[in-house]
């Protein structure tokens, strides 16, 4: 299954917020993802991409497994992953949690 980061509708939470990134591009700091309406934590099983390096729209940033499956997240535009903030196997991890920086 795939998921895209975008936000899927305007009654959700946000799933992105543009941070300071100390440079010219602004750092945008995403949210962990309600994957299903019963979805309350998740667990990054695998990290696609590496701290600084490149994505572009449709690339798979990690997987993330729900309760009831496993998704794989894909880019909607091109960036850099700056950060990971939880490190892969990490369980537990609630949704709308800050889980990645992306510029």
């Amino acid at each position: 299954m795939r998921r895209s980061l975008s936000r899927s509708s305007a009654n959700e939470e946000p799933e992105e917020d543009e941070g300071p990134s100390g440079g010219s591009t602004p750092a945008v700091l995403m949210n962990m993802p309600a994957l299903s309406p019963t979805m309350t934590e998740g667990t990054i099983v695998k990290w696609s991409k590496q701290e600084g390096e490149a994505f572009k729209a449709g690339d798979v940033i990690c997987e993330i497994q729900t309760d009831k499956a496993v998704v794989s997240m894909e880019a909607d535009d091109e960036g850099v992953l700056a950060k990971i903030m939880v490190p892969e196997g990490e369980s537990g991890i609630k949704v709308y949690r800050k889980y990645f920086v992306s510029c």
